[in-house]
């Protein structure tokens, strides 16, 4: 189930970041604020991902 959040997540951060890209290009006043989202959503999603694998080498040098 976890997975599958992260790849909605990450799919959702791309959408935005690329939507947000496109109307900046269309200089629409809200392309900043939907490809500053996807970058954040992205940036969430990264991070959730490092801190699972530090964990997961934690557990293994207990091991």
């Amino acid at each position: 189930m976890a997975i599958v959040l992260r790849f909605v997540s990450a799919g959702l951060g791309i959408l935005f970041l690329v939507a947000g890209v496109a109307d900046v290009l269309r200089r629409t006043p809200w392309g900043i604020l939907g490809a500053i989202g996807g970058v954040l959503i992205l940036v969430g999603v990264v991070m959730d991902l490092r801190r699972e694998r530090r964990e997961r080498q934690t557990q293994r040098r207990r091991d």
